[in-house]
């Protein structure tokens, strides 16, 4: 049976007035519950149907039933902590949490329709959705939780200056179910504040759920040392590094990493984590947005490791100009740099001054000591001509340079 309240104004002004509900309790469409200076607390065989007003200056705590009274649109303001700990219906309601330094917990999760968040920072002690999550120019910090945005349009979260910041494995979720672009709006205030967007771009209309973290701090200090690296990494953004994940689907995404052209030096390309620190193909540059420039990587499908960092790149194969092979123990052997899992075809000549072959290998790994035909060359500079093929590739790559043997 439901207690319909009229347009009425409840009003508690003392600390040991707090509002408890312990039966029934419906707002209609119009009603308003307003508790001043206090929190309102639903017992444990409370049941509050909203759907109109109830306005709580201190925290809402849920130990019974609490709903949006179906398809009616109830609005919950609340100035305190969200604490849910048994069911929260939230039908089409608004749940709008105005103040700063405030929690949303309990042990139940709440999965909010609209989640509307002003005022200042937001701390999340356990995992929430929302159908629609207004941040404004809020900082939602869910900690080592998970917001899901739970609607899969795009415009399902909405952000002017707002940001969410995470830590361990706590991140964004959004499900998608379009090609369109769905915005990660991350920062962090942990260290040097920064903010630092992602968008994911999904390449078909099927449904999947993808994630996202700003790590605001340099990679190694969780494990992923950024002095790890294969021959064609170059430096690594010590800034910071992004969490990204494929939560569900296996649909490909285009991903596109905002960055600050003059804070962030190191912005060439995106290394992936997979035992240490790799470059990743398919990334171009991805456009400017207000204050940020971008790097787009296209038609990604493998999240199997979550950490991507901004990264510069080393030539697929770098071919040192001089050597010096007199025995110092310093410099006496030429070879060249290589990235030996990108590689399927190899060919390698050093031409002396007539043209002559001096050296003939067909695979880049190998090492010359300057000699031909057993004897030691004179100092000078030798033609080198290479010819390789990629794997994925059909194209033949074709190279040449000059190398000096000086003794």
């Amino acid at each position: 049976m439901r207690y319909l309240l009229l347009p009425i104004l409840i009003s508690c002004n003392y600390a040991s007035a707090q509002l408890y509900v312990g039966t029934d309790m419906g707002v209609a469409n119009g009603g308003i519950v307003k508790v001043s200076e206090n929190s309102l607390h639903v017992g444990s065989n409370g049941n509050v149907e909203n759907a109109g007003v109830v306005d709580v200056d201190y925290s809402y705590i849920n130990n019974g039933l609490s709903t949006g009274a179906l398809t009616n649109t109830g609005l919950y303001t609340i100035g305190g902590d969200w604490e849910n700990n048994n069911v929260f219906t939230a039908d089409n309601s608004t749940v709008h949490l105005y103040n700063s330094d405030k929690l949303i917990t309990g042990t139940a999760v709440t999965d909010f329709y609209t989640l509307r968040l002003t005022g200042g920072s937001k701390l999340m002690t356990i995992n929430a959705s929302a159908v629609l999550l207004d941040l404004g120019s809020d900082h939602l910090n869910t900690g080592q939780n998970i917001m899901l945005v739970d609607n899969p349009d795009p415009n399902a979260l909405i952000y002017s200056t707002g940001y969410v910041s995470s830590l361990g494995d706590g991140h964004l979720q959004r499900k998608t179910n379009s090609v369109a672009t769905y915005q990660f709006p991350l920062g962090s205030s942990q260290g040097d504040f920064r903010l630092r967007p992602i968008d994911f771009i999904p390449t078909d209309n099927l449904d999947n759920t993808f994630g996202a973290r700003l790590a605001n701090y340099e990679a190694t200090i969780d494990g992923y040392d950024i002095e790890e690296k294969s021959s064609l990494t170059g430096n690594l953004n010590p800034l910071y590094y992004h969490h990204l994940y494929h939560n569900s689907g296996n649909s490909h995404v285009d991903v596109r990493f905002y960055y600050d052209g003059v804070e962030d030096e190191i912005s060439q390309t995106i290394a992936n984590w997979n035992n240490e620190w790799n470059i990743l193909e398919g990334v171009s540059n991805g456009g400017t947005s207000g204050n940020y420039e971008s790097l787009l990587l296209s038609n990604f499908n493998d999240f199997s490791t979550k950490p991507f960092i901004l990264a510069n790149q080393n030539e697929l194969i770098y071919i040192p100009n001089a050597f010096t092979p007199n025995n110092d123990g310093a410099n006496d052997l030429f070879s060249v740099a290589y990235d030996e899992d990108k590689m399927l075809k190899f060919s390698f000549f050093i031409f002396d001054r007539w043209g002559n072959i001096v050296l003939e290998e067909h695979h880049p790994n190998f090492s010359w000591d300057g000699t031909s035909k057993g004897q030691l060359l004179p100092s000078a500079s030798y033609v080198w001509k290479m010819d390789y093929q990629l794997k994925g590739s059909t194209e033949i790559v074709e190279k040449m340079g000059h190398v000096f043997l000086l003794k």
